[in-house]
């Protein structure tokens, strides 16, 4: 299915979060089934059994949120993915928006996470009895600002 923007109109400025944590609900397990995720991981984060962190350069972590299916927080995110889609500079999105650039790209980077999370892509490093994940940190992407 291809969206547009219109398909996702302009989340209210201010609702998205200019610093700070990414506000999330955390949805049963149950109710990623109804968005076709069948990952164990998914399930666990969004009921918040499992925390994920990024190890940064100098040693410290840093938590990456899990953007629940139907949270304001994901639909900010899925609106500032669209407008890069469709040829948006990040900075323009940013402007736009009303946030940051480093807030859209937070943004950007939680639901490509997120979305190989709901993929399987990272299900090889959960355990039911795992309670956080570690990413090791990667090199930034400059992005185009």
């Amino acid at each position: 299915m291809t969206m547009t923007t219109a398909d996702h109109p302009r989340p209210d400025a201010t609702a998205a979060p200019a610093t700070g944590p990414i506000p999330t609900q955390e949805p049963q397990p149950t109710e990623l089934a109804g968005q076709g995720s069948n990952s164990p991981l998914a399930a666990a984060c969004a009921a918040g059994q499992v925390h994920l962190y990024r190890l940064r350069s100098t040693g410290t972590l840093r938590h990456l949120p899990f953007l629940a299916p139907e949270t304001p927080a994901r639909m900010h995110a899925e609106w500032f993915a669209m407008r890069v889609i469709e040829g948006q500079r990040v900075r323009q999105v940013a402007h736009d928006a009303g946030v940051s650039v480093a807030t859209v790209r937070r943004h950007l980077s939680a639901l490509a996470l997120t979305e190989s999370i709901e993929d399987n892509e990272l299900d090889d490093l959960y355990e039911p009895d795992v309670e956080a994940i570690i990413m090791e940190n990667e090199e930034d992407e400059e992005g185009d600002v």
